[in-house]
């Protein structure tokens, strides 16, 4: 455009007219943007570079990742900083890590297994009283009341 432009001495329509010769299966701008042009060259225009977006959004992958590699109970709004959520989430999938929340559980501890043991001898014990017991104590729905 800004060869046609100059061809034709600054001419917008002659510039349009140009330039549809040129190429002909484009699309062509209308003729008042022709004397636009040399405008936009006068302003700098400054673009970040690929490689400087990529590597921020590296650095932003990797605080991600280490804030969920030492507490993976974080939670993903707090941890992004910067990062918004979604973007933390796609982060974390793409690593295969799924964030969790602790919840507090029972666990097993060492003196219940023989707990675990009595208890089985217990319930056999009372199978061998009524076949049905286990049934109904193990099976039996709370909601009625007969």
């Amino acid at each position: 455009m800004h060869l046609a432009y100059g061809e034709t001495k600054g001419n917008g329509r002659e510039a349009r007219r140009l330039y549809k010769q040129w190429f002909p299966a484009r699309s062509i701008p209308s003729h008042p943007t022709f004397p636009v042009l040399p405008n936009y060259c006068e302003k700098p225009v400054r673009l970040p570079s690929q490689t400087t977006m990529q590597d921020v959004c590296e650095v932003l992958e990797e605080r991600v990742l280490t804030r969920f590699e030492a507490a993976p109970s974080t939670s993903t709004w707090g941890c992004g900083g910067p990062v918004v959520k979604p973007k933390v989430w796609r982060i974390v999938h793409d690593e295969c890590m799924h964030p969790y929340h602790v919840q507090k559980v029972q666990s097993l501890y060492t003196d219940d297994y023989p707990r675990q043991a009595d208890f089985v001898q217990w319930m056999l014990g009372m199978k061998n009283n009524d076949p049905r017991y286990p049934a109904f104590a193990l099976f039996s729905d709370e909601a009625k009341f007969s």
